[in-house]
């Protein structure tokens, strides 16, 4: 009894001391931190080998029994962990696979309408583009959009067929309408026949030619001074040329004005009046000519019937002359104002006359005082009167003009002289 005692006394001293025992065989820290110092004595050491192995068995198996619950409880919240993680996993792949899912559906939606905006983009580009108009995408495939405004010069807008469906490009707007303005009928063709001419007979004499005015007032320096001159007989036609006597000769008429053969004829140059007067000749044998600057003016003033009154001894401009006062702006048949001294018409009014004369504006100062034909050359040609469009204050006999011989115009004509 008292040996078990002791024993049990031994084996709780060991038990105590086992915290921090040292193994001197080893020098080392043993893993369990429990073996006791051992005796020398071989009762004590066998008792103590007995106490220590048991009590390490018995700490080893409750170790083992720990790590072994430790191992079952770590792989059991292992697999519960994995198994959480693996259904948590296999739901989030799934939400995410449905997500995506509906993630691609959608994208494939948007992907389709952009497709089907690029369809309708190109069908658009692909049509004539309308400034003025929004053209249906839908309806610009079904039908041909023809470009009447904006035309788009690229590429995709000269497409010529889209969706099968023939789309007219107008590369340039069409061009405007230029109106051509008709041309004028061809002038009438007259017969060529042997004119009547009415000449009267000018007996010769002296007269005072130039600006009557002593002072010279109210004239140009080309009409002074005034001088006394001498003429031998000549004719001279009682009216200017008429329309229908220069379109017998000519075959056309080439005055401004119509409406009446008994025009006086104008828009005739000086040299067009010589080649007149040229076929004139041939056709009559006659030698008709233009009238000498001062026959003409000896003719106006009367000759040697002048009552020395002005307006041919009528009180008004208007009883003997188409002036701007009484013309209507245009000319008038010849002999419809009151004649002069010697019966001639159309003197002064109506239509300038060209004389054969050359002009010179000094060439009352220096001329012939017996039948004067005027300077021996020069530039322009002398025509005397006014005419229709002409103010009062050129109305006058001594008033001279000149142009170019080529030069012709709606209120200037002619009319014959004869020598007898």
């Amino acid at each position: 009894m008292r040996t078990i005692l002791l024993l049990l006394l031994l084996s709780a001293a060991s038990i105590a001391a086992v915290g921090s025992v040292v193994d001197k065989s080893y020098g080392k820290e043993t893993a369990a931190g429990i073996i006791p110092v051992i005796d020398t004595s071989s009762a004590t050491r066998k008792s103590a080998v007995r106490a220590a192995t048991t009590g390490k068995s018995a700490a080893k198996k409750a170790a083992v029994v720990d790590t072994s619950s430790a191992k079952k409880a770590v792989v059991v919240d292992t697999a519960a962990a994995k198994k959480v993680a693996v259904i948590d996993t296999s739901a989030t792949k799934k939400a995410a696979a449905v997500d995506t899912s509906a993630v691609k559906k959608i994208v494939a939606a948007d992907t389709a309408a952009k497709k089907v905006v690029d369809v309708d983009t190109s069908t658009v580009k692909k049509a004539a583009a309308v400034d003025t108009a929004v053209i249906d995408t839908s309806a610009a495939a079904k039908a041909a959009v023809v470009d009447t405004a904006a035309v788009d010069t690229s590429a995709a807008a000269k497409a010529a067929v889209v969706d099968s469906v023939a789309v007219v490009d107008t590369v340039a707007a069409p061009a405007p309408v230029k109106r051509v303005q008709a041309p004028p009928p061809p002038p009438k063709i007259y017969p060529i026949v042997k004119p009547a001419i009415d000449m009267v007979f000018i007996q010769g004499g002296k007269i005072r030619r130039g600006c009557p005015n002593l002072d010279g007032a109210g004239c140009l320096i080309d009409e002074r001074p005034r001088h006394e001159i001498k003429l031998k007989h000549f004719l001279i036609s009682r009216t200017p040329v008429t329309q229908l006597q220069w379109a017998s000769v000519m075959g056309i008429n080439p005055s401004h004005f119509h409406g009446n053969d008994s025009l006086p004829v104008e828009q005739v140059s000086w040299n067009e009046v010589h080649e007149f007067i040229r076929r004139l000749n041939a056709m009559t044998g006659k030698k008709y000519r233009l009238p000498t600057e001062a026959e003409w003016e000896y003719a106006a003033l009367g000759g040697a019937k002048a009552s020395g009154q002005p307006f041919f001894g009528q009180r008004f401009l208007a009883d003997v002359a188409w002036y701007e006062y009484n013309s209507g702006g245009r000319t008038m048949p010849v002999g419809g104002r009151e004649p002069n001294e010697l019966g001639l018409y159309d003197m002064i009014g109506n239509v300038w006359e060209w004389v054969n004369d050359w002009y010179d504006r000094d060439y009352y100062s220096t001329g012939q005082i017996n039948n004067p034909r005027g300077p021996r050359g020069g530039t322009d040609r002398v025509y005397r009167g006014c005419a229709f469009n002409s103010g009062e204050q050129h109305c006058r006999i001594s008033m001279r003009n000149f142009a170019k011989p080529d030069y012709r115009t709606v209120n200037l004509g002619f009319r014959l002289a004869h020598s007898p």
